[in-house]
């Protein structure tokens, strides 16, 4: 299998045949990070998510590098994953939101940022809506 039919393949995996099955790639992350961020006890986003999914194919790689599925699957991974991380955009302070975003001990946040201390809290907006978004661990709220 060349380099071009992995991608094909990864394509059509990601766009057609997974999407109508598991649904929108940020919104299936977002819903992992969320169960993993409490497993785990770590705060987790869904750029955490693919990242994380495609170690597990590179680790599938180690075990069995003829196997093209995890070629595949790691390259759907990548992505979805860029297209998550590239898709949030940073709302300016000139947009008036930033007053929705106060310090986050007074919204009663949790001040344990994975990366230590308190939280670092940007205004984002995404498909889902303006959010805040912690620029060292990636946790969002979007419920403010």
């Amino acid at each position: 299998m060349n380099r071009v039919a992995i991608l094909e393949t990864a394509s059509e995996y990601v766009t057609k045949d997974r999407a109508a099955t598991h649904g929108d790639a940020e919104d299936n992350f977002s819903v992992i990070a969320g169960l993993w961020s409490v497993y785990t006890g770590h705060a987790l986003s869904a750029v955490d998510v693919a990242a994380m999914m495609a170690l597990l194919k590179i680790a599938r790689i180690k075990s069995n590098p003829s196997h093209p599925d995890n070629w595949i699957d790691g390259a759907g991974y990548f992505a979805c994953g860029g297209e998550i991380a590239t898709a949030e955009v940073p709302l300016e302070d000139d947009t008036g939101l930033g007053a929705l975003w106060p310090d986050p001990e007074g919204m009663g946040s949790p001040p344990d940022c994975r990366h230590g201390g308190r939280h670092h809290w940007v205004p984002m907006l995404d498909s889902n809506g303006p959010h805040r978004q912690c620029r060292h661990c990636g946790v969002r709220e979007y419920d403010l």
